[in-house]
């Protein structure tokens, strides 16, 4: 131990008797000097007496800020300590109080948490829960002990190995500067024993296996398992309830921490089976109150994990994570952590308001602040956040059809120079949305330019992760070629898309390739991409309208108007889903079903009349919507499908003893001035 020593000396010299007689005397000055330099004053001290020289240190010194930044590093050797000299992993800290989280000390010089909200002072925990379990288990070593209790404080569904293995290990996290740092799971209260073991694979493994061999779990793959639902009411049962709140708390910790970020982590490919442990944990810590003696920092970076895990499927799911969250922020005293947490609870709100159909409230527009003129480390961040919510107004903006309006709030946003990573994120979500609000207004060559600068920066980034974007800027990029009438570079841009995805659905990208595969005429390839999407289990609900609508094409054109009929028929089925859905695309599908009904011969007269009457008369009802703004061009390929029906009808109205059908709103000059699809983000959008 020389060597430790000596460094410790070097940074924290013998304390003198000028800095001994100051602290004494209450010196304010040389209180913080005798603080840092003297170690026998630091443990002598009053708790009052070092929260001051604390508080003083971070308001006249750059210490915190270097804490901060030498905290990783620090935690990396004390690790390694705890894990070659044994007696370290069982030392007691002589106050858990001690505890300090470095923007706490800005803020307020409080610990960050109370009891048991981190290892204790003693063992006690450890010693009581290794207890609890040796008396209903046959002899299980520390280990297995420790891991069990762990598993009974999460819920009793199936576990995947990679909840423990991303709660107990570093995370990325964004900046104060708008840059990406991996954060220490440590330094939000986790305890280092059991950090250890769920972040060591080897050791995990064979502590799983330890526990089913003991009949505790079960094996499900290899990647997942299930506790024996008896055992977590009675090792719990066992534990004193002076020990609950710690344990609640780990549980906590690795649940929310094991929620992959978007933009900074890769989803879980079965992040389905994080969130009953998720849903768990939140619950039982509301229940008991754990939030109420945690720290600002641990407390905000919870919220934002619970709002990244709103994005997740679920329409009940997302409701419970935003309702959570804002529960949570109520006890949030931080007012400068309270506002942007709070900003990002508003946006998921909106996105959840429109994945509902609601428009009766738009999201707030972003209010100008100091940010905007005096960039510094908080700033960056500020400003990033102020970037994601115009995306959502711009977003509110064009399910009102104001698109006009949507592009003016995305052009009003513009990063500081040069761009932070996290701005960096903001400019390529704005480009993309304005790369659709281009293609709906039938300014194709616009579309693309602005796709394009997504895609160089989604190229360009490698070390952010725009994988669950991907997708959608592919098909919107592939709309465009379409409109542009380059069917052949949507297809390879689709195929290359396809080949990289490896986790997530295809479905909408096999969807668009198939309708690039129509305006090539090769029907077979598209029909058959078609039949294997349709037997999938579950699909979206663009999925579905794509999907009809492709299948529709395939059959209208084959002249097997029954199943063209059918398709139209559960295309218009699917676009009613769709708030304000009476736009163009509605009536090109009305017009085709019109179509279908003048050709069927099979069908019964009567029925036929029927229906023939009833599309005429939804036609004509749309005609007094129609205006002089909005969505022209949604989804690609239905521009070129009109112009087949319009030959197709006029042919008709031109055939000898052919009775003419009076449409004439639909060839009137005005006829493509008409009213909005509403912009129909897809249900990844965040």
């Amino acid at each position: 131990m020389k060597g430790p020593n000596r460094s410790i000396k070097t940074i924290i010299p013998h304390p003198t008797r000028r800095y001994h007689h100051a602290f004494q005397n209450g010196n304010s000055q040389y209180k913080t000097k005798a603080f840092i330099s003297s170690t026998y004053s630091w443990e002598r001290a009053r708790q009052d007496t070092w929260q001051e020289a604390l508080t003083m240190l971070s308001k006249r010194t750059d210490m915190v800020e270097c804490a901060r930044k030498a905290t990783p590093s620090v935690n990396d050797i004390l690790q390694t300590i705890r894990n070659t000299i044994p007696f370290c992993q069982t030392v007691a800290i002589s106050n858990p109080s001690y505890a300090w989280n470095v923007p706490t000390i800005q803020a307020y010089s409080s610990p960050t948490t109370r009891n048991y909200h981190t290892e204790s002072a003693t063992s006690q925990w450890k010693v009581a829960s290794t207890a609890a379990a040796h008396n209903v288990l046959n002899q299980p070593d520390a280990d297995t002990s420790l891991l069990l209790v762990l598993l009974c404080f999460l819920n009793d569904s199936i576990l995947p190995l990679d909840l423990l293995s991303r709660g107990t290990t570093r995370r990325k996290r964004w900046n104060d500067s708008g840059g990406i740092e991996d954060v220490d799971v440590l330094h939000f209260g986790l305890s280092s024993k059991l950090a250890s073991i769920c972040s060591t694979p080897t050791r995990l493994d064979e502590t799983l296996d330890k526990l089913q061999s003991l009949l505790a779990i079960s094996k499900i793959t290899d990647y997942t398992f299930e506790l024996d639902k008896s055992l977590p009411a009675a090792v719990i049962g066992l534990i004193p309830n002076e020990f609950h709140p710690f344990w609640r708390l780990q549980a906590l910790i690795i649940a929310c921490r094991s929620i992959p970020w978007k933009y900074l982590e890769h989803p879980s490919s079965n992040m389905e089976l994080f969130l009953p442990h998720i849903r768990h944990t939140l619950q039982e810590g509301r229940k008991h109150d754990i939030f109420k003696d945690m720290s600002p920092e641990i407390k905000a970076d919870i919220i934002l994990s619970i709002i990244e895990a709103s994005r997740f499927p679920g329409m009940e799911w997302k409701q419970f994570a935003i309702r959570q969250s804002k529960e949570i922020l109520s006890d949030l005293r931080d007012v400068n952590v309270q506002s942007y947490v709070r900003s990002y609870i508003a946006q998921r709100e909106s996105v959840l308001r429109r994945l509902t159909g609601s428009t009766g409230q738009s999201f707030p527009p972003p209010k100008s602040s100091q940010y905007e003129t005096a960039p510094g480390l908080f700033t960056r961040k500020s400003h990033s956040g102020s970037g994601h919510g115009a995306i959502q107004w711009a977003l509110d903006c064009i399910q009102r059809e104001m698109l006009e309006k949507a592009a003016e709030v995305l052009a009003n946003w513009e990063p500081i120079h040069p761009p932070s990573l996290m701005e960096t994120v903001v400019l390529f979500r704005k480009h993309i949305i304005m790369g659709n609000i281009e293609r709906h207004r039938g300014n194709f060559k616009k579309s693309l330019e602005h796709l394009m600068i997504s895609m160089e920066i989604a190229n360009g980034y490698t070390n952010i992760a725009f994988h669950e974007d991907s997708s959608d800027l592919v098909c919107s990029l592939a709309d465009t070629y379409l409109e542009l009438e380059d069917p052949v570079a949507a297809e390879s841009c689709l195929r290359e898309e396809i080949a990289q995805q490896s986790t997530g659905s295809a479905t909408l990208l096999k969807l668009a390739l198939a309708e690039s595969l129509f305006a090539q005429y090769r029907r077979s390839e598209a029909e058959g991409i078609c039949i294997e999407i349709e037997h999938l289990p579950k699909l979206l609900k663009m999925e579905k309208l794509r999907l009809s609508i492709i299948l529709a094409k395939l059959a209208h054109t084959s002249a097997k108007y029954d199943e063209a009929l059918r398709h139209w028929t559960d295309a218009m089925t699917a676009i009613s889903r769709y708030n304000l859905a009476n736009g163009r695309a509605t009536r090109i599908i009305l017009l085709s079903m019109y179509d279908v009904l003048q050709k069927a011969r099979d069908l019964d007269t009567k029925i036929r009349s029927e229906s023939q009457l009833k599309t005429q008369e939804q036609l004509e009802a749309m005609k007094t919507l129609a205006g002089p703004t909005g969505v022209f061009y949604w989804i690609g390929g239905l521009r070129h499908w009109l112009e087949f029906l319009e030959f197709t009808l006029e042919t008709q109205m031109d055939t000898p003893g052919r009775k003419a059908v009076s449409l004439p709103f639909l060839y009137q000059a005005g006829y493509r001035l008409s009213p909005a699809e509403p912009d129909l983000c897809p249900l990844s959008e965040f």
